[in-house]
């Protein structure tokens, strides 16, 4: 019972933290999609508190909840007026949004008088544009004609125009050519029939060319089971018998199923000798889903009281430094009491004297310890300069230093071709990933920014900002994001380097995938190294909105892309290539391109706004993988000492002195070795023992004796 009341609780307190970061967010990020996210997950939580409440409810008696803080507080009640509250402010702020969007909509006239004299007020039907894809076909033909193209209040060439304004891609290009006028109606609806209307060819496509599954899951079952199910009443209802292909139809459906689901299967049908039909075959998936559907909810209930009822743990580092000091321990420089790196005089000397000092005395060089060396160092610690095993009082700077500092360039409005053709990499290691990008506030220098979906763990899409950067070998994503998504993550060793000396180790690497606001079936996957942040807000001010007719019709991929925001996400070059389609555009006075993607067209160049001050914000990454520094430390140019003097504590010499006083070899070449123990009479001392082992011994044989089954399997064994 406990469990499930803090069970609610917790749900409670989400509820009212949810509510307090929607008061947090800013103004930018409150979006139709935001808002529509925030409104799902709550009715979840919704779903989630009245399920657990009605559990205890039925598992206690009226008699027993007047003693339960949970129903003395009124808990449910308070969270039933809370989730009211909430679902209405987000409904209120939602509102805006829906009317700017039912303004937006290209109506269509309607077509009986009742549905303009009713009662009730249907929401607009808007076709959906059509890019060329035969699985899109059959919705496209079947809204375009119930509500256009068989519309007799509508002229030809209105109809001709709605169709040429719900086209694109390959369709649109085929009727590019035709002018809208009332003759070319008919001879382009013709044509555009006679390419993609192949219901045959659609129908078998989806039924063929559907996902394997790969693992159990209750959802790609039923997705199965009705796309079939659907296909096949398509091609009964175009007078195809479909009632002979169950052989086909059976051996199709298997081979989509996951390992686990077509096992199950084999041991159902195994005692028949006859074929199976289709129908045993769906029988056999609807109750597969239904079991799964009660796994994956028990599983999730368990995993989330797991997530609870394991505490939280910290973590201590013993080190060596707590031995020295209670052996007493002095400085090897000054003899005082205190660690070698707080002296004075060890501060005042310079680095190669410090090295030579520590080589001599033999000690750590990443702790600055006795008794043993780096590679045998269990300090988590290392060099706060450059990362490496070192101490950061010893850390030499091996790189040569710049001729002209990086803040020069403040006072100039950009950066020449020769530094910007050659990125800033000082130091000899193999540095693999690069990434360099700019912002010139002075000349406004516009990034190419981009608002996509991307999809978290539960399967639920957030809105978020990315950055196109093909000067980027990799692609790299926030903490806060991986943490907003819960995504999992994978353990990985490199080292992130940017203008200067500073370097940020990284530790993991995520997959995800990023989709298209415009058409989410349009997604990449990305496998992304996690940082805690990226850039600066992009841009670093407010720009002016440059004067370009030719973008006012296009979707762009950031509709706020001269609103300064945080960057979640850096795609890389090999994102790049792979959203980029065809279709540029440039402004004929400005350096200002215009480039289509999967996300929408992405702007991107120098944008002339005089008003702004003249600044300069230069971003560079550089990403090392660390993959041989397990190798490294095998070749540490510190010497070890062949003999160490280990200072040993009061039972560790007991253990010395008992093992050379007591310890000899019998005739067989057998060590007979004394046991030492704590305490100076051990009860297993002389044979005390025996009696009691003896006693539990004959206990047992009484017990099994009692049990002849498990008296016989013991003495066979």
């Amino acid at each position: 019972m406990e469990k499930y009341i803090s069970y609610q609780m917790e749900l409670f307190d989400n509820l009212k933290n949810s509510e307090k970061n929607l008061k947090k967010t800013s103004k930018e990020r409150i979006k139709k999609p935001y808002l529509e996210t925030r409104l799902e997950q709550l009715e979840t939580l919704w779903n989630e508190f009245k399920e657990g409440h009605k559990n205890i409810i039925l598992k206690i008696s009226k008699d027993e909840d007047r003693k339960i803080p949970y129903f003395k507080n009124e808990v449910f009640e308070t969270f039933e007026e809370m989730f009211i509250n909430y679902k209405s402010m987000l409904k209120e702020m939602l509102l805006p949004f829906l009317k700017s969007s039912n303004s937006q909509t290209t109506g269509v006239p309607d077509i009986t008088d009742s549905n303009k004299n009713g009662e009730i007020k249907l929401p607009i039907i808007k076709i959906p544009t059509f890019n060329g894809k035969y699985e899109e076909w059959q919705t496209f033909y079947d809204l375009f004609c119930s509500l256009i193209h068989n519309n007799e209040t509508l002229s030809p060439v209105q109809k001709l125009h709605y169709l040429k304004s719900n086209l694109s891609g390959e369709p649109e290009a085929m009727l590019r050519n035709f002018s809208i006028t009332d003759a070319n109606y008919e001879e382009a609806w013709c044509q555009l029939v006679k390419r993609y209307n192949n219901k045959r060819f659609n129908i078998l496509k989806i039924l063929f060319t559907q996902k394997t599954i790969t693992m159990e899951s209750a959802s790609h079952i039923k997705q199965l089971l009705d796309t079939t199910v659907t296909c096949l009443k398509a091609l009964t209802n175009m007078g195809i018998d479909t009632s002979s292909w169950d052989i086909i139809i059976n051996y199709l459906v298997i081979s989509k199923l996951d390992s686990e689901s077509m096992r199950q299967w084999e041991q159902h049908i195994s005692v028949k000798s006859e074929l199976p039909t289709w129908s045993e075959l769906q029988l056999y998936l609807e109750s597969r889903f239904r079991s799964l559907e009660m796994i994956e909810c028990n599983n999730n209930k368990n995993k989330s009281l797991l997530a609870k009822s394991i505490p939280k743990t910290k973590s201590f580092h013993t080190n060596v430094n707590k031995q020295i000091k209670n052996n007493q321990i002095k400085c090897v420089l000054c003899s005082s009491d205190h660690y070698i790196y707080n002296c004075k005089m060890f501060s005042n000397m310079s680095v190669h004297d410090r090295q030579n000092l520590i080589k001599k005395s033999r000690l750590c060089f990443n702790c600055l310890a006795p008794s043993h060396s780096v590679i045998n160092c269990r300090q988590s610690s290392c060099c706060k300069r450059c990362g490496r095993r070192h101490h950061s009082l010893i850390h030499v700077d091996r790189e040569p230093k710049l001729d002209n500092p990086v803040e020069t360039a403040s006072t100039s409005s950009g950066i020449d071709n020769e530094s910007r053709g050659k990125p800033n990499i000082l130091s000899n290691d193999n540095n693999i990933i690069t990434n360099f990008c700019e912002h010139v506030d002075s000349n406004s220098t516009l990034l190419a920014t981009v608002q996509v979906l991307v999809e978290s763990k539960n399967g639920c899409n957030h809105v978020v900002r990315a950055l196109l950067d093909q000067g980027s070998q990799a692609s790299f994503v926030t903490e806060a994001t991986v943490q907003l998504l819960k995504l999992s993550r994978r353990s990985v060793s490199g080292w992130v380097s940017g203008v200067g000396e500073g370097q940020t180790r990284i530790k993991y690497m995520v997959s995800l995938f990023v989709k298209s606001r415009h058409n989410p079936e349009s997604r990449v996957c990305v496998n992304a190294y996690v940082l805690r942040s990226l850039t600066t807000l992009l841009p670093t001010t407010k720009l002016h909105t440059p004067e370009w007719s030719d973008i006012e019709t296009l979707e762009l991929a950031d509709p706020g892309y001269t609103t300064p925001g945080r960057i979640d996400i850096l795609l890389g070059a090999e994102v790049y290539s792979n959203v980029l389609l065809s279709g540029i555009m440039k402004h004929p006075t400005i350096n200002l391109l215009a480039q289509n993607t999967i996300f929408g067209w992405v702007l991107s160049g120098k944008i002339c706004n005089q008003h702004l001050s003249a600044r300069n914000t230069v971003s560079s990454l550089h990403i090392q993988l660390k993959d041989d520094d397990i190798l490294k430390l095998f070749w540490e140019q510190e010497n070890e000492p062949n003999t160490i003097e280990r200072r040993l504590s009061k039972e560790e010499e007991r253990c010395e002195e008992i093992y050379y006083a007591t310890t000899k070899r019998d005739m067989e070449g057998r060590f007979i070795v004394k046991l030492p123990f704590k305490t100076e009479h051990p009860r297993c001392q002389n044979g005390k023992l025996f009696d009691m082992a003896a006693r539990r011994f004959m206990s047992l044989e009484k017990k099994l004796q009692s049990n002849q089954h498990s008296f016989k399997e013991n003495t066979q064994r």
